[in-house]
């Protein structure tokens, strides 16, 4: 490698700083988000978790968990995936299903719920939409 293309080291570790910075917030804001669809569908958290999809009602939580990260956080599919323990196009599915269900009124009101409780806890961490809409993460 020619000598004038060389990266300086300090910039290299900045980079990585911001990037587990990033990572940690993804993490706290995912961490929020399943914690409150346990609580609102009274569901536990460690069944949010479980690698595999338990029982209905414990997996439209986690669909409705992810949609509202992937939303309101601005998440890309992949961060949610990755937060999830799940793959992209498991978001991807989970996001169309609770759009579509969003019909029903009693499935929006608990969504909106959910989604309302995120914008506070954006507030409260010190964060505005427009912030997150365009990513932290990048």
């Amino acid at each position: 490698m020619r000598q004038d293309m060389k990266v300086p080291r300090s910039t290299i570790a900045s980079e990585v700083d911001n990037l587990h910075h990033q990572e940690r917030e993804t993490r706290a804001a995912c961490n929020f988000i399943k914690s409150s669809a346990a609580l609102v569908f009274d569901v536990s958290l460690k069944d949010i978790n479980a690698k595999t999809r338990q029982q209905a009602h414990i997996a439209f939580a986690r669909q409705v968990a992810m949609y509202v990260a992937h939303v309101r956080f601005g998440l890309k599919f992949h961060d949610v995936a990755k937060a999830f323990g799940r793959d992209r196009t498991t978001v991807g599915y989970a996001c169309r299903l609770v759009e579509d269900r969003r019909d029903n009124p009693s499935v929006d009101f608990l969504v909106d719920c959910m989604e309302r409780g995120a914008d506070e806890w954006l507030e409260l961490a010190g964060y505005d939409r427009n912030h997150v809409q365009s990513g932290w993460y990048q």
